[in-house]
């Protein structure tokens, strides 16, 4: 396993060594490509051929011929080599050219039946996972692919990432698409957040990988993040451990990357890293395609709605995105599983604001193009309860280490960051409202802000953990 000796002189274990002394674990990228023709000279068993001469693939070179003596010989001992060398997370990238542009590509020409080429590639992919171990976190690359199924523990769902309009779309249309996937198949991948990009558009893809639960990851130079996008980076980590559900009607007949790759999404520059870049409404339009359900209040990919749990409090996170502009109107709450004959409140994440009870329906604003809304349900509470924070675009299934109410005292153990100051609205019922509550902190300072039927109760945190009791004991009083 050769190391690039002019970037790195002291080979693999130099690199791990550095990750691991920063508190990191070790991840490698990989490919599953051959570049080297001395290989191919030395091994010609090991890769395809056509017409005499060796099979080379779009973005992969020479192509694997999968079969049991080369897996055995040089891909097992590979991964096996990676895995020894300290690596716990392994991107295999350009697995999908290996399949589509060799294997397949030899069904077509009649070198190997069908049949052959799913057992030749499901037999590499068996090949890296014995080699690297059940131990080290195995992401495969790109496009769903089922064959993956069982043997990878994340499968990137979109193809490349990008700060553009086209980009950002293509993972917030493919998250939706492959959501009935996330966790039950494999843990669903769409990509590197390009935060550089428009930062409306940024919050929008951190919030729904946040919500849904797919990787995350970002990977721009360090001068992208300015506080702005740290901010949104905080309030949307970590991602929550979100299974997939019930999806919803799935959009079948919509041409899985070929469309945004026809239409904008393959970015013709030689500028890299690829800058982030406006669009008109026209050329969004193109780049999204037309699409039958485009003039409904919410067309494919625009509304999510999360079920959370956590402490004895369960709530309903509605997240729209406006993969395409979304204009106002009611939006029936069955439409988000929540029951229509019950009444909810409701807290805008994004723009920390109370927007009051609702029951049936659900009056929706308008959204422009990239842009997202976040909102809490809860059903009416009957007592003093925590309906939001500013900390977690969950609001909160995060920070919230313990609540509970008894006695007329609500009793909340937050976890936080040293130094910094998050906000946590408590709703108060009918019959306790009017009279600030007693308050007491430790770990840090707390001040209480009245704010109609809720009190926005901030805190800034001196230790990780700040322990608050509200006591509503004063309501009898004078």
């Amino acid at each position: 396993m050769h190391c690039d000796d002019g970037k790195f002189p002291d080979g693999h274990p130099s690199i791990v060594r550095a990750v691991r002394d920063s508190g990191l674990i070790p991840g490698i990228w990989v490919n599953a490509n051959i570049t080297n023709p001395d290989f191919v000279r030395l091994h010609p068993e090991a890769v395809l051929w056509k017409d005499g001469e060796p099979m080379r693939g779009e973005w992969i070179d020479y192509l694997c011929s999968c079969d049991p003596e080369t897996l055995r010989t040089h891909i097992e001992p590979l991964f096996r080599a990676l895995a020894d060398a300290g690596y716990r997370y392994i991107k295999i990238d350009a697995i999908r050219h290996l399949l589509f542009d060799g294997l397949h590509e030899c069904v077509r020409l009649g070198k190997m039946s069908n049949d052959e080429a799913q057992s030749r590639f499901r037999a590499y992919l068996e090949a890296t996972v014995r080699g690297m171990g059940k131990d080290v976190f195995y992401l495969a690359s790109w496009g769903e692919m089922h064959e993956v199924i069982g043997l990878a523990d994340a499968c990137r769902i979109s193809m490349d990432a990008n700060p553009t309009w086209a980009g950002i779309r293509m993972q917030l249309f493919e998250s939706a698409r492959w959501y009935h996937t996330q966790r039950i198949l494999f843990l669903n991948d769409p990509d590197h957040v390009c935060v550089r990009g428009t930062a409306e558009w940024v919050r929008s893809v951190l919030s729904l990988i946040s919500l849904s639960g797919q990787l995350y990851m970002i990977s721009d130079a360090a001068e992208a993040y300015d506080e702005e996008r740290l901010e949104l980076l905080r309030r949307t980590l970590p991602p929550l451990q979100t299974m997939a559900g019930e999806t919803g009607p799935l959009r079948l007949d919509y041409p899985a990357y070929t469309w945004t790759k026809l239409h904008g999404f393959a970015v013709q520059s030689d500028e890299r890293p690829v800058a982030a870049a406006g669009v008109s409404a026209e050329e969004a339009e193109n780049i999204g395609g037309w699409v039958s359900d485009r003039a409904e209040l919410h067309p494919f990919s625009s509304l999510w709605s999360f079920a959370l749990a956590h402490h004895g409090l369960r709530w309903r996170v509605m997240l729209r995105v406006a993969t395409s502009p979304l204009r106002e109107g009611m939006l029936p709450l069955e439409n988000l599983a929540l029951d229509p004959e019950r009444t909810y409140v409701a807290f805008d994440f994004w723009e920390e604001r109370f927007l009051g009870e609702v029951r049936g329906t659900f009056p929706c604003r308008d959204l422009e193009l990239g842009t997202c809304q976040a909102t809490a349900f809860y059903e009416k509470p009957e007592e003093p309860c925590v309906i939001a924070s500013n900390r977690h675009v969950s609001m909160d299934a995060v920070s919230i280490l313990r609540h509970s109410y008894e006695d007329d005292t609500l009793e909340l153990l937050l976890e936080g960051v040293p130094g910094d100051t998050r906000s946590y609205w408590v709703y108060v019922p009918e019959g306790l409202r009017g009279r600030c509550p007693a308050a007491e902190i430790s770990g840090g300072r707390a001040a209480l802000i009245p704010d109609g039927p809720l009190l926005r109760l901030e805190v800034c945190f001196a230790a990780r953990q700040a322990g608050v009791r509200l006591c509503f004991a004063l309501r009898g009083a004078a």
